[in-house]
């Protein structure tokens, strides 16, 4: 099969993405794959460049950060991108929520790097529970 961009190479590398409920598909060569600026925008898919600012204020990934690594940068990702993120995640996973296990070592980073961002937002409730929080998992030994 030839690449579906150039017409010239053999396609070695084969998108595919369901956009509004319609699966569209997509077969490349590796060099016209490798000049997409992002898999996600193949087939016009937009999103990705209207939302290229917005960034995550716990981590600072773009939405464009995402999709080139295919890994949200933190957990707050997920609230920051929900709406461009939600049709993809569901359909991987089924669902939308986290239910899994946080592994051991990230619970603290994770907690610190909430109240920092609490902190900076004055949200000074969410703070103090936040660091309540802290010192309790401190002081159990995890």
């Amino acid at each position: 099969m030839l690449c579906q961009k150039c017409g010239k190479n053999q396609a070695n590398v084969f998108y595919k993405q369901m956009i509004n409920g319609e699966y569209k598909e997509m077969s490349l060569c590796a060099e016209c794959a490798n000049e997409l600026e992002s898999p996600l925008n193949i087939f016009g898919n937009n999103k990705l460049n209207t939302n290229a600012q917005k960034v995550c204020d716990l981590c600072g990934s773009t939405l464009r950060d995402i999709a080139r690594s295919g890994k949200a940068g933190c957990s707050k990702c997920y609230d920051t991108f929900r709406n461009e993120l939600n049709n993809t995640i569901a359909h991987i996973h089924g669902k939308m929520n986290h239910v899994g296990r946080v592994p051991k070592g990230n619970k603290l980073y994770m907690l610190k790097a909430q109240l920092k961002n609490a902190v900076e937002k004055q949200e000074f409730e969410t703070a103090a529970k936040l660091r309540d929080e802290i010192i309790s998992y401190e002081q159990e030994g995890n």
